[in-house]
């Protein structure tokens, strides 16, 4: 389960984690990573929440403090999501499925693709600036948790689209026992860092992400690493979202 954990971590960002190849003589299966993925997400979020910290601390304004958050996260992780989701906003310019996944292979951010970075990225700083700065650590923690359940649901749940393989074709193999252990790992950690407000926003992620992902499986004819990335980046502005809606819970 460590080492699990830990390659979970070390794919999903650039911190220097040592990466386990061999458990028990036996190679890791990728897939298997999956499981921890709303793990590595905590992770990124106490990055991006220290990120946050830092500059709040510094006597910097929320929304600077929040923008302070997000270029953090995107050295942490190397923009990997926000670059599957350039490509796949960049793909749906295609008219088939094929030559929409011709498309996403290709490296350079079109027009589609520039939008799309800078409506999600300049939500989710505005979000991050809404929410109470003495809320932002634990709702960093639970946003960066919650969204990266829905990845896993979309590769357990749909053919992955490429025949001929990608990054995510190792993912591929995903099944319902990392969908279930991703999914406790995410929910228990909304009860415990926010109460009912943290499940409204892993039940908002996981709506918002569940139809984003069928709407892009239809588009594509399954899914891909970029559609993952993609769909991760949406459900975290859906959490977000229901993070700063003020309730009286």
């Amino acid at each position: 389960m460590m080492a699990e954990l830990m390659g979970a971590v070390a794919f999903l960002t650039r911190l220097p984690v040592p990466v386990p190849v061999q458990v028990q003589g036996r190679a890791l299966p990728l897939y298997r990573l999956c499981a921890w993925f709303p793990a590595a997400g905590l992770v990124v979020g106490a990055v991006a929440g220290g990120g946050y910290w830092l500059a709040s601390w510094a006597g910097l304004p929320p929304a600077a403090a929040a923008w302070v958050a997000v270029m953090v996260e995107m050295l942490a992780t190397g923009a990997m999501h926000p670059d599957g989701l350039a490509d796949v906003a960049d793909g749906l310019g295609g008219t088939t499925p094929a030559r929409r996944l011709e498309i996403m292979k290709d490296s350079r951010i079109g027009s589609y693709g520039g939008v799309a970075l800078l409506l999600t990225l300049g939500g989710r700083g505005i979000l991050l600036a809404a929410l109470p700065p003495e809320q932002a650590l634990a709702d960093l923690l639970l946003a960066h948790a919650v969204c990266r359940w829905t990845p896993v649901w979309t590769l357990a749940r749909y053919p992955y689209a490429r025949p001929g393989g990608g990054t995510g074709a190792a993912f591929a193999a995903a099944g319902w026992r990392e969908v279930w252990w991703a999914g406790a790992t995410a929910l228990a950690a909304a009860w415990l860092l926010a109460g009912l407000p943290g499940l409204a926003a892993a039940v908002a992620a996981g709506v918002v992400g569940g139809m984003a992902t069928a709407y892009l499986a239809r588009k594509l004819g399954g899914v891909t690493g970029d559609v993952c990335g993609a769909v991760t980046e949406i459900s975290l502005l859906a959490a977000l979202a229901a993070l700063a809606v003020r309730l009286p819970w």
